[in-house]
């Protein structure tokens, strides 16, 4: 559980056995926050049980931009000549993956859960997600950052991959790859361009903000042979990561495709620092 008057610490449980009965008690280690850069855990301070009973819990903590989820259960006594304890940990790592981006995949495929529990369970995961609370290194909460909606007005850039450092370089977002959102917001509204990291030919999203995503329609900067012309949203292929869905596309000028609706999810995005980088005042017609 997470402790809401220390500093972020990580805790390890180490059982012994006294006259037949288990004892737990916590070992607690302050964390490398040059290393650790966050922690989830079931929120006790909410007032509801824990989904998986008082035996069992789950965490997850990122580090090193991988994130491990680990499934625990408290040591049960053993019956026999001596007195012995069994316990069961599991753990299931996302590598290059943020916490976010991670506990939102666990949502969308249910296999992940199953495996990290070692049982069939498709809905649990929900539940659980719902009552853990997360701290950055720093101890800051983490589900309080600021969603982009509620940013100031200004020039931003969100990036795909993971870093808890704002000022990463531009040789290591080339080393690391993934996608960048560089966009102005004014208001509720945004406008901006998401591409490759090293590549122009993405697409540029104009809408209102709710939260992380963006609402309102999207262009293509370079000419697309197949594009979704239903009304069904499906993400756009020059953006693999998923996290722009269009629909209603249709040719424009210089065979550019404009989609009449476009939803762009910056779940799982990092904001990191602008450097250079500058937002489009508006969207190919």
């Amino acid at each position: 559980m997470l402790n809401r008057s220390m500093p972020l610490l990580v805790t390890t449980a180490v059982t012994t056995a006294v006259l037949g009965l288990t004892i737990t008690s916590p070992i607690v280690a302050q964390a490398e926050t040059s290393n650790l850069a966050a922690i989830c855990a079931f929120d006790t301070g909410m007032g509801k049980p824990n989904p998986l009973g008082m035996r069992a819990y789950i965490t997850a903590v990122e580090i090193n931009g991988d994130t491990t989820f680990t499934y625990e259960q408290f040591p049960s006594n053993v019956s026999g000549e001596a007195p012995a304890t069994i316990a069961q940990q599991r753990k299931l790592t996302f590598y290059k993956t943020n916490v976010t981006k991670a506990r939102d995949l666990m949502l969308k495929n249910p296999v992940y859960y199953e495996e990290l529990v070692g049982f069939k369970d498709t809905s649990r995961f929900k539940e659980v997600n719902d009552l853990m609370r997360c701290q950055t290194a720093d101890g800051q909460p983490l589900d309080k950052i600021a969603k982009v909606a509620d940013l100031p007005d200004g020039t931003y850039r969100f990036w795909s991959g993971n870093s808890r450092d704002a000022n990463i370089s531009d040789e290591e977002l080339l080393k690391q790859g993934g996608f960048l959102y560089v966009f102005s917001k004014k208001g509720n509204r945004a406008i901006g361009s998401i591409s490759h990291i090293d590549d122009e030919a993405g697409a540029c999203v104009e809408g209102l903000l709710g939260g992380n995503t963006v609402s309102g329609f999207a262009t293509t900067y370079q000419a697309q042979k197949e594009f979704n012309k239903t009304d069904s949203f499906e993400p756009l292929g020059i953006i693999p990561d998923g996290a722009l869905k269009v629909r209603k596309g249709a040719k424009v000028s210089a065979g550019r495709v404009r989609f009449a609706s476009a939803l762009l999810n910056l779940n799982g995005y990092s904001k990191i620092a602008t450097g250079k980088s500058k937002a489009p005042t508006s969207c190919p017609r």
